[in-house]
């Protein structure tokens, strides 16, 4: 077995990325980068190299920043691109009021609040020594 073709694509459909995955557009492989340059604020680029043997390829990609989805909250001058017309970043709705206390939570309290001032009889047990 030499392990010659590409490497089977099941992965293209895992969610699961490990964070800076990249895969190689051949063989789906995993690729490493190499190398990278900064060629404005919004552009890096990257040189990128397969990492199954029998492919061995190398290329150049560009990260690029599209557009804003939340704006920074420190102050800035640069010209940042805002989102597209219709844009809208998903917000959940507030959930119910609660209560305090909950009452359906239980409390690791409940096991301390003895009527005796003493403490429980291990402790006693262990001062008496």
């Amino acid at each position: 077995m030499s392990g010659e073709g590409t490497v089977p694509s099941a992965r293209m459909h895992d969610t699961r990325f490990r964070r800076g995955t990249i895969s190689c557009p051949v063989c789906n492989a995993h690729a490493r980068i190499c190398g990278n340059e900064q060629a404005s604020p919004f552009v890096k680029i990257l040189w990128c190299q397969c990492t199954n043997v029998d492919c061995g390829m190398t290329w150049r990609m560009d990260l690029s920043l599209v557009h804003i989805v939340s704006p920074s909250a420190i102050t800035h001058d640069l010209d940042l691109p805002p989102p597209p017309n219709g844009f809208r970043h998903h917000t959940y709705p507030a959930g119910p009021p609660s209560q305090w206390p909950d009452p359906n939570q239980t409390t690791i309290f409940d096991i301390c609040d003895d009527d005796d001032p003493s403490g429980s009889q291990a402790d006693q047990e262990r001062n008496a020594a």
